[in-house]
């Protein structure tokens, strides 16, 4: 397995992670082009990718399969398994085999690229806590909803270590748990994660916006399930 050199702007997109909280919100966007192509000398194949994510909406699953793994094994060659320009191609597989309800094979993709992250870019990556919330709607869809609490938990932390506690983001981290909670009947531990996420929202968003809205939507109602579940108790008591 060939191995990838950590050139002079991947130190630097470490250092400039590092500071995230401090310079506002970091995006994949703003740090995978530090360590990109002009760096490896590479030709990035992103009109294949986009033909290839273009069969898997039109449902050619087959054919983007066969596309998706030959970019995969070219980035490979040149670049090494563990560089963060597979980052995309590794994605956008993943989620071919989601949409064909192929977990397992998602979650392998899924957690390489987490493993990309963490190892070589660094835990505080900001991009980690979407591959996380990947991994666990994985979870979620395979019924593994321990596992998926425990992610969606630690997206949840990266976001409020890295972009604060009242980022837009971390509300859709509170949401994702609450949803899950309720899925579960859960309802009293999902009203205070959606209490605090519509909290953000009020803050970030103007009034009358949609998703503040469907958050306040949402809201009400899980106050109206947490009521049936305690007359319910009440009741079997």
């Amino acid at each position: 397995m060939r191995k990838t050199v950590m050139t002079a702007s991947a130190v630097l997109c470490l250092i400039f992670v590092s500071a995230a909280h401090e310079a506002g919100a970091v995006t994949a966007d703003d740090i995978l082009p530090l360590i990109g192509p002009n760096d490896v000398h590479f030709a990035a194949h992103q009109e294949d990718e986009e033909k290839a994510v273009q069969l898997c909406a039109q449902g050619s699953y087959s054919e983007a399969e066969v596309l998706f793994q030959r970019l995969l094994s070219v980035k490979e060659n040149m670049l090494g398994a563990d560089h963060p320009e597979l980052i995309s191609v590794l994605d956008n597989f993943a989620w071919c085999f989601f949409k064909q309800r192929r977990h397992a094979q998602a979650a392998v993709l899924f957690k390489r690229i987490l493993a990309i992250e963490e190892h070589v870019l660094c835990k505080d990556y900001p991009g980690l806590a979407n591959t996380l919330d990947n991994l666990a709607a994985v979870a979620v869809e395979q019924g593994s909803y321990e596992e998926a609490e425990s992610l969606y938990r630690r997206a949840l932390a990266v976001r409020e270590k890295t972009l604060g506690k009242i980022h837009l983001d971390v509300a859709t981290s509170l949401n994702n748990l609450a949803v899950l909670h309720h899925v579960r009947n859960r309802a009293a531990d999902a009203v205070p994660l959606l209490r605090r996420a519509l909290a953000i929202l009020k803050k970030q968003l103007p009034a009358g916006h949609p998703k503040l809205k469907l958050y306040q939507k949402n809201y009400d109602e899980l106050r109206k399930r947490q009521k049936q579940e305690r007359r319910q108790l009440q009741e079997s008591g």
